[in-house]
């Protein structure tokens, strides 16, 4: 498979339409349950999700990268192994989840957790059963069809999550409408990508093929899921339940366009890579003409949001909330550098190297285990989310050195917008500020002085 412009264009596109629409559909389901629940469930929430896709990533074997990068990825043996592999690991993991429920209530010092961890360890089971056909989806860059899979599972997902918690307003409505999506998620699985002919089969030489390259994944996934989630983790021992359920809210927010360059990293350049020809000069050349107009449309937009992240809170969220304002600008800026690794990141894999983004996540949790604690306990939850907000351009340089002994470094092309992105945050503040629709930079400098006085 080339790089050609009008295709990857196209799958663009789909990339675009897909998590623009998701993360609408979950910015509206989000927004009317913050009126039915207390900001106190979505910080136990908060813990358990964590700890859920935590125990995934822990365990992940790298099932639908092998389907997506392999020669053998279509043939019928390799796929009953590997969805076997997957319902193999559901299972596992369910069980041991159910068995962490006591030792997680006792550390986090919240009862309901020896009885919500095991319904979780139930989700986790059910998902294991998922169409392995979706992962070919994937592979053969059907992002049309992957798009109205994920649209189908969010909307029947939010539609779930408003009536039980609307039924049971308190935790409870979410834990069962999890356990519901995650049904629902596996049935629409085979909806969009039926599989007739599906085992329950191993071939040795296929899961000896899953298991080699997934050692790597592993890896990898073992080092992001902990740099990633550590300050969750973390926060969940050293601040309230409802501020950390106000973190999680402005996280979430942050996160919006750092997920759509995962989405593009994951369904569109690390595919595109895997299956490109060995010659590196040409790929660079290719990369780089692909690369700018994205990273500059990142900047752009991130910057926008950046200087209305305040009002963006004032207008979506009632007062409980509004003490994500200061946080969401500060974790905003920092998704530019998660956006500049895992561009890198998946550039890495797509050459076969793993290894590499493994270590800059690993880079990424020493930083966030020693500079977390230590800011949050001289300057408060304020002092947290500064050092997670450059805990990314911590694993940007690891990934960045790995790229230039490969030949495929675009330091001077990041360097050079993220000055632009910076300078732009800048122009939009003043500019919405002249216009009345923030408060300029003197909003910003009062509630940063409020914060530190």
């Amino acid at each position: 498979m080339k790089l050609p412009s009008k295709s990857m264009v196209a799958r663009f596109g789909w990339a675009t339409t897909a998590h623009g629409t998701t993360q609408a559909i979950r910015l509206a389901v989000n927004l009317v349950l913050t009126r039915l629940l207390a900001p106190e469930v979505f910080g136990i929430m908060l813990i358990v999700n964590t700890l859920r896709t935590g125990a995934e990533l822990l365990s992940d074997i790298g099932v639908g990268q092998n389907v997506i990068a392999s020669p053998n990825g279509e043939k019928r043996d390799f796929l009953d192994t590997a969805w076997t592999l997957q319902l193999l690991r559901g299972s596992l993991l369910g069980i041991i989840i159910a068995f962490c429920a006591l030792p997680v209530a006792k550390l986090y010092h919240n009862d309901l957790l020896t009885q919500i961890l095991p319904l979780t360890g139930a989700l986790v089971f059910i998902l294991g059963a998922e169409s392995i056909q979706r992962f070919i989806a994937v592979r053969r860059q059907e992002l049309a069809k992957f798009t109205k899979f994920e649209i189908a599972i969010t909307v029947a997902g939010g539609i779930i999550q408003i009536a039980l918690a609307w039924i049971f307003p308190n935790v409870w409505g979410l834990i069962y409408a999890n356990i519901a999506g995650a049904a629902a998620t596996v049935a629409l699985s085979f909806l969009f990508f039926p599989d007739r002919a599906l085992r329950f089969r191993i071939d040795r030489t296929h899961a000896r093929e899953i298991l080699t390259f997934g050692k790597w994944i592993f890896l990898s996934s073992v080092v992001y899921f902990v740099s990633t989630n550590f300050d969750r983790l973390y926060l969940g021992t050293a601040i309230p339940l409802a501020l950390l359920g106000v973190f999680g809210v402005a996280r979430s927010l942050a996160e919006v366009v750092s997920g759509l360059v995962i989405r593009i990293g994951n369904s569109i350049i690390f595919p595109a890579v895997a299956s490109s020809s060995g010659d590196r000069a040409e790929l660079r050349t290719k990369l780089a003409h692909s690369r700018l107009p994205l990273i500059l449309l990142a900047a752009t937009g991130l910057s926008v949001f950046i200087a209305l992240s305040d009002v963006v809170i004032a207008l979506l969220y009632d007062k409980r909330y509004h003490e994500a304002a200061y946080m969401l600008p500060i974790l905003a800026a920092g998704v530019w550098f998660t956006i500049l690794a895992t561009i890198g990141e998946s550039v890495m894999l797509g050459i076969g190297r793993p290894v590499y983004g493994a270590a800059g996540n690993l880079a990424k949790l020493i930083w966030l285990i020693i500079a977390l604690p230590l800011a949050v306990t001289t300057h408060g939850i304020l002092g947290g989310v500064l050092v997670i907000a450059l805990a990314d351009g911590v694993r940007y340089l690891p990934i960045w050195w790995a790229q230039k002994r490969s030949h495929l470094s675009f330091a001077r092309q990041d360097l050079g917008v993220t000055l632009l992105m910076f300078a732009m945050i800048g122009l939009w503040r003043e500019i919405f500020g002249l216009v009345g629709l923030t408060s300029g930079w003197s909003g910003w400098w009062a509630m940063a002085r409020g914060l530190m006085s």
